[in-house]
């Protein structure tokens, strides 16, 4: 099945007309973002966080998106459609997945019309897994010596992100060593993460030693909430298993049995493989809200926040002990509070910022229900302590404090205006 999408997809690509664009000399800066399809996701806060500071410095910004982003999507971030993948889908059978993906990377980025790509130019992948990385080291390593950009590689997802089979994790980590140490050998490319457990993936020497601000895109603060003892639970995001939402129907079940002042709103685009859990939910009552039609925008998505108190950051620690998580950073500068999972990322920089946060114990129904009950009986204080947090994470993790860190001339302290520790 994978082989014949593929196939389709090749077949489109011959006859969809190529984009009339180019990249030149001079301040540019490109964004391969495969991943950018939709308001939900980390990927247009990055995207237009990027273009909006480096516009604000003098650089020209290029997008390249999905080829089947959302149309709202595409016009926010004056994007351009150029990427066949099925991004966050798709991981296996591994080998077939490895290939093709990779395969389609290459090819979709040859596709583009990169006239007088040099050295003044900057190119930023923000999100990649193994499963694309060889595709863009493929790339980059036959452009001549005197048109290869500046390269950053922000990697944000560990060798196991997709995948469940240890064999197939231990040749995705290789993978990812092997191309790393490649690509950290030329001159003009800075790979980087923020996350502790992936630098310690990586052989010295072959990943930026110090760890990565988030490069955050701030909105306005939301409104206070109003103080009527009520807690709203927010699940906002993919409806995916490894972002725990097998565990939210039965746990919100649970809870309103045992907590009366905690309600719920589930926004997230359907998935039919969770069709029973989708409409046990519905029928649950006035007290749990379920949407799945997508955010138009980013002002959409962030109005969001102004309707919920804590985020559900209930996350696999499997997979997300390594990968970041960039709504947990949102929860937090948004000043609202948090539920994520011991073992995880989230807990380990919720906890550095001194957010509101409660851990789940393990990755299981019952500990999310003993988490909300938690967080329900702590609210008022846990939500003096989300306002202070707020202002930490919005201060410690943007765009400017990101591309000061690369240490790039044109983004170093003094150039750039930042006045952010990385």
């Amino acid at each position: 099945m994978l082989k014949l999408v593929r196939q389709t997809l090749v077949a489109a690509a011959r006859i969809i007309p190529h984009l009339g664009l180019t990249v030149r000399r001079g301040r540019r800066f490109l964004i391969l973002d495969p991943f950018l399809t939709s308001a939900v996701s980390h990927n247009l806060n990055f995207d237009l966080g990027f273009r909006t500071a480096l516009e604000g410095k003098g650089w020209s910004v290029t997008i390249l998106a999905n080829r089947y982003a959302y149309d709202g999507v595409v016009n926010e971030a004056k994007a351009h459609r150029l990427f066949a993948s099925p991004g966050y889908a798709e991981f296996s059978p591994f080998f077939e997945a490895f290939q093709l993906r990779n395969g389609d990377f290459y090819r979709d980025i040859r596709l583009f019309n990169f006239a007088d790509l040099g050295a003044d130019n900057i190119v930023l992948v923000h999100t990649i897994t193994v499963f694309e990385l060889f595709g863009l080291a493929r790339w980059y390593r036959e452009l001549p010596k005197n048109r290869r950009p500046r390269l950053v590689i922000y990697i944000q997802m560990g060798a196991a992100f997709g995948l469940n089979d240890q064999d197939e994790i231990d040749y995705a980590l290789d993978a990812y060593r092997s191309v790393a140490r490649a690509l950290s050998q030329i001159q003009g490319v800075v790979l980087c993460t923020s996350s502790q457990r992936l630098l310690d993936l990586f052989p010295a020497g072959t990943i930026a030693p110090h760890l990565f601000p988030l490069p955050m895109s701030w909105p306005a603060l939301p409104a206070p909430r109003a103080d009527d003892a009520r807690v709203v639970f927010g699940y906002i995001g993919g409806l995916r298993r490894v972002k725990g939402f097998h565990l939210v129907a039965d746990a919100i079940a649970a809870v309103l049995e045992a907590v009366p002042n905690a309600d719920f709103l589930i926004h997230g685009p359907y998935n039919p493989e969770f069709a029973e859990d989708i409409a046990r939910l519905r029928q649950m009552g006035h007290r749990v809200q379920m949407r799945d039609r997508p955010p138009a925008s980013r002002e959409e998505y962030y109005a969001l926040f102004s309707e919920i108190d804590v985020v559900l950051n209930a996350y696999d620690p499997a997979q997300y002990g390594e990968a970041t998580s960039m709504i947990c950073m949102e929860a937090i500068g948004m000043g609202r509070g948090l539920i994520t999972t011991s073992g995880t990322w989230a807990e380990e920089v919720a906890e550095r910022l001194g957010a509101a946060k409660v851990a789940m114990k393990d990755f299981s129904s019952s500990a999310l229900v003993e988490a909300i009950a938690a967080y329900s009986a702590r609210c008022r204080e846990l939500t003096a302590k989300a306002a202070v947090a707020q202002k930490e994470a919005r201060e410690h993790h943007n765009v400017d404090a990101f591309l000061a860190a690369t240490g790039l001339a044109p983004f170093t302290q003094a150039d750039s205006g930042s006045s952010v520790n990385a």
